[in-house]
């Protein structure tokens, strides 16, 4: 893995697969992502969460969906480098290692940091959730796109 490890970031790239796997991104990986790295010697690409609005479960699906033995099994870009990697030993560990860190002991993707994030970007979100909703009942959403995106109250997602 001395190669690949040289080229890209590899626990960012872990960090990205279990994210989307976490997320259950449907339209990912043959599609919407993005790597970036900085012009320098030396620096490494990262890959970045890019169009996730599949996620979730929002275009259907199921908890039960298994992302390893289905996006990450084709023959596209992030699932061959997903499969080169992974028949490597220290990939596979060093993948463990992030899950364990992420999931357990306060990691970020604990059900109680999932939640406490999610409360603070609805608090952040609330003016702008009550604006869109006062906004959209006097606009015709002919002349205001945004509007017809509703929660199917009627009103926007709030």
């Amino acid at each position: 893995m001395s190669r690949q490890g040289q080229l890209l970031n590899i626990d960012s790239f872990i960090d990205y697969l279990i994210l989307n796997i976490y997320a259950g991104t449907r339209d990912w990986p043959h599609n919407n992502w993005r790597a970036a790295r900085e012009r320098v010697d030396g620096a490494k690409w990262r890959f970045y969460a890019w169009d996730a609005e599949w996620s979730f479960f929002n275009q259907g699906g199921s908890v039960r969906h298994n992302t390893l033995t289905s996006e990450l099994a084709v023959n596209q870009d992030i699932a061959r480098f997903y499969q080169s990697l992974s028949n490597n030993t220290e990939f596979r560990t060093r993948f463990a290692d992030r899950v364990y860190q992420h999931f357990f002991n306060n990691g970020a993707l604990t059900d109680a940091n999932i939640l406490s994030r999610f409360q603070e970007l609805r608090g952040d979100m609330s003016g702008y959730a009550q604006y869109q909703q006062f906004h959209c009942q006097v606009m015709d959403t002919s002349t205001a796109p945004e509007c017809a995106f509703t929660s199917g109250s009627g009103r926007p997602f709030s």
